[in-house]
């Protein structure tokens, strides 16, 4: 008999169907046809066994003496919900000759299914099955071409690591850490718990040190010059003072009027400049990626969709009936080679749409993006259309809002790209340097068809190089820093993605590269949404703020969870498990280390608390 294992009962219903089984097929925990059985787990059916297995006298109060908590051996626990379908599907592995996996294709999926069968005890022939999307054709190719189960055993390995660490992480700091609040507060004044975890400390300390740059904001002016130029043909155009950046503080900036008046007063007197370099090439931009989750995350702010929801809406577009897009929950834009072979019928589907018209006739179904890259695919791919038909009638207005993004995202792949001419200018003026540059607009190409935040095109003429230009005027323009805004749901998530922005420590920053992220592309949503539900952050309108008790007790908090550099290259730990250069129990090991000193630390302030 052959058993496909599924995450939940819509998906193995789904699943069934495709089989070629009907609702009559239908068992109390399963369908079966024939020798062929689908049967589905109700998420994690095994978590984690809470602290108080290891050391039951937390369950009636919290101690700092049964502290830290790590155990010999991660021990899981079935869910009360899950015992009567774990036990249909061990009944159903005991006649099993041959299982498929067929749960979500991530890590959290590979866990779910793989724990199942492992307490279950089932010892045969294991595959994987792996669908980027769950329309018909698709199916069809996955399941014509399982995997070995060796294929996929980096998704459980970091699935485990993952979860482990978090456990000890999060239970044992936040208990200890509540304790010392709790004592702080007054003791029993205080009932709910100070959440301490691995990837929620950093995201909150995020928004406190937001908030503190907010605060404590003192606008500073600084300067800079131009010079209004013209050439022999009285074409006028403006430059820029190359600034030498000894004149300049840390941020770049001229912080003397004084030597700016001079400089500009200066350039009048010269009267003449020269040209020293001027160079012209045409370049091309070719059109965005597709999305991955989080950049569509942060698109649909844009029409008040929230991180979290945008999630929501997405899924429901993968799922049946709709399975109008690819998976969602992925972390890179591109596309493999192989998906070439669906763009006709995609696109078919696509412009039986009411879509831009100029934009169909602009499509090119032959033309292939930076987006087609094998390489930069590790298990999913961006997010794109299905070929399924689409009727907007069954769709909410949100649904249809995020479905249209994604389409315009995938057309435009098939844009010509844009053209424009670059202009970088170097000019001395006596013995100070300008310089200017511009782009022009050639083909718009894709651009025509996105709004563009950009500057308006400023024209520089064709100069060469030794030719002089008059000095008609110049400009001291005086600037004021500006505040910095508060976060805002998709602001954050883009901080959490790109951490290395977020980090001024100079002995931090230069451990990261623009890679290094903190949080999954799955769960950075849930984590911001877990934080303002905590009472460590608040929303008010848009804008994220720390809480009263955040700001009240952070300084208590271990230095290492507060920092989004040690969370990230923590998150490099898990890219080591896929590679194969750590295991997931080394990996669990130094996090283990990490919270016997900090627990310890954390007992010490508690003590010295009168």
């Amino acid at each position: 008999m052959q058993v496909y294992l599924c995450e939940k009962p819509k998906q193995g219903e789904e699943i069934a169907l495709f089989l070629g089984m009907s609702l009559s097929d239908k068992k109390k925990g399963y369908y079966e046809s024939g020798k062929v059985v689908v049967t589905w787990a109700l998420g994690h059916l095994f978590k984690l066994q809470p602290p108080e297995f290891y050391c039951p006298e937390v369950k009636k109060k919290w101690d700092y003496k049964c502290l830290p908590i790590i155990p010999e051996e991660y021990e899981y626990v079935l869910g009360s919900k899950s015992k009567v379908q774990f036990r249909t599907i061990k009944n159903l592995l005991k006649k099993a000759k041959e299982v498929f996996i067929t749960t979500d294709p991530d890590p959290e999926g590979e866990s779910i299914a793989r724990n199942i069968i492992k307490f279950a005890g089932y010892k045969g022939s294991v595959k994987r099955i792996l669908f980027g999307s769950t329309d018909d054709e698709t199916l069809k190719q996955a399941f014509s071409n399982p995997l070995s189960i060796n294929d996929t055993q980096w998704m459980y390995d970091t699935a485990i690591a993952r979860a482990r660490s978090d456990w000890v992480v999060g239970m044992n700091l936040t208990m200890a850490f509540t304790l010392l609040v709790q004592k702080l507060e007054g003791g029993s004044r205080m009932k709910k718990a100070f959440a301490i975890g691995r990837v929620k400390t950093p995201v909150s300390m995020l928004v406190y040190h937001r908030e503190q740059a907010i605060k404590n904001f003192k606008p500073t002016s600084y300067f800079d010059v131009t010079a209004n130029l013209y050439d022999s043909l009285g074409n006028e155009f403006v430059c820029a003072w190359d600034i030498p950046e000894k004149h300049l503080d840390s941020e770049g900036r001229l912080l003397s009027e004084e030597f700016a008046t001079k400089a500009a007063d200066y350039i009048c007197e010269t009267k003449l400049g020269v040209i020293e370099s001027f160079n012209e090439v045409v370049k091309e931009k070719q059109p965005p990626l597709p999305y991955e989750l989080n950049s569509l995350q942060v698109e649909c702010e844009k029409f008040d969709i929230s991180p979290d929801e945008t999630l929501e809406i997405a899924q429901s577009l993968y799922d049946k009936p709709f399975s109008a897009i690819t998976y969602p929950r992925t972390d890179t834009g591109y596309l493999t080679t192989g998906f070439s072979e669906k763009i006709d019928g995609i696109l078919s589907s696509l412009f039986t749409l009411d879509l831009d018209e100029k934009l169909k006739e602009n499509i090119n179904p032959a033309l292939r993006s930076k987006a087609w890259n094998d390489k930069k695919v590790k298990v999913h791919h961006g997010i794109v259309p299905t070929s399924n038909k689409i009727d907007f009638s069954h769709f909410s207005p949100k649904q249809k809002i995020v479905f249209l993004l994604i389409a315009k995202r995938f057309l435009l792949q098939f844009t010509p790209n844009y053209v424009f001419k670059h202009t970088d200018l170097k000019i001395k003026i006596g013995n100070l340097k300008f310089k200017a540059s511009c782009n022009v607009p050639v083909s718009l190409g894709w651009k025509a068809f996105v709004s563009d935040d950009d500057e308006s095109i400023v024209n520089l003429p064709s100069l060469k190089i030794g030719q002089k230009v008059g000095v008609k005027s110049s400009n001291t323009l005086t600037k004021k820093t500006r505040k910095p805004n508060r976060y805002t749901q998709a602001s954050l998530l883009m901080a959490m993605i790109n951490i290395s922005n977020e980090v001024s420590d100079p002995s931090l920053k230069k451990l990261l590269s623009d890679q290094d992220g903190i949080g999954t592309v799955a769960t950075r949503s849930t984590i911001i949404k877990d934080l303002l539900g905590n009472g460590l952050l608040n929303l008010k309108g848009k804008y994220i703020s720390p809480s009263d008790w955040l700001e009240k007790h952070m300084r208590h908090i271990p230095e290492q969870m507060k920092q989004p550099a040690n969370s990230a290259l923590w998150e490099r730990g898990f890219q080591a498990i896929q590679a194969g250069d750590i295991t997931s129990d080394k990996f669990v090991e130094f996090q283990e280390k990490f919270v016997k000193d900090a627990v310890i630390n954390l007992n010490k302030i508690y003590l010295e608390v009168k």
